[in-house]
């Protein structure tokens, strides 16, 4: 959610003032709130699909794309929940879904869970979600009223920010920076980022090779010796 869609919550509540306040301040305290997130043990790990040319509109396949997407993430969460010693209890919340419509997620992971498949039959290598100590359900809520969920979508703006500026060569932005410095908190640190983390299924190759090689010459600046 961009920052400037919450103006009208903030007239709701007399809090213009502030808003515009916070609106001009942005940048500082985007850049903050990552910093401090640092020494918070969390991981991040999110996937991003890059469309093929179509002639079908975005509207008519974009339930598709998420169903997609959203089990490209279900699989790595799902390996790395594998890797605790004991079952955990592991909830999936989920941002309120565009357009009311929560289809695709639950769909996708009633098969996940049950299934340890995907809607297009691809096997999790970890098995179905209801082995690993998952609840049988995601769940939903409104980022509005949600911090874990306003921190999410700074990560993911900022990583989609990083991804299209590499993949594009535009010049940087605030969430290039912000996913530099969140790179340590990354599932796969240092070398396998990509393949854990912030997985991306590009248009080709060419594009997926200069995301990788963006991430592993931003993993220099958080090595010991350049700390």
């Amino acid at each position: 959610m961009n920052f400037k869609d919450l103006k009208e919550n903030y007239i709701e509540w007399n809090r213009l003032e502030q808003y515009e306040t916070l609106l001009k301040d942005s940048y500082k305290w985007r850049t903050e709130i990552v910093e401090k997130s640092i020494g918070i043990d969390y991981k991040i790990i999110l996937a991003a699909i890059q469309r093929y040319p179509s002639d079908k509109p975005l509207k008519i396949i974009k339930e598709q794309l998420t169903g997609i997407s959203f089990s490209q993430v279900l699989m790595r969460v799902g390996l790395f929940a594998s890797n605790f010693p004991s079952k955990e209890s592991f909830e999936i919340i989920l941002d309120w879904p565009d357009g009311s419509n929560p289809k695709p997620f639950n769909g996708e992971y009633f098969r996940a869970y049950n299934l340890g498949k995907s809607s297009s039959n691809v096997p999790y290598h970890c098995g179905p979600l209801s082995k690993l100590g998952f609840k049988d359900s995601v769940y939903f809520a409104k980022s509005t009223n949600s911090t874990v969920l306003q921190f999410a979508d700074i990560v993911i703006g900022a990583a989609k920010d990083f991804i299209i500026k590499t993949t594009q060569e535009i010049d940087h932005s605030l969430g290039y920076d912000l996913t530099v410095k969140l790179l340590p908190k990354y599932h796969g640190f240092p070398d396998k980022i990509i393949e854990y983390g912030m997985n991306f299924s590009p248009r080709d190759n060419k594009n997926y090779q200069k995301l990788n090689t963006e991430i592993r010459n931003n993993v220099i600046q958080h090595e010991p010796n350049n700390t």
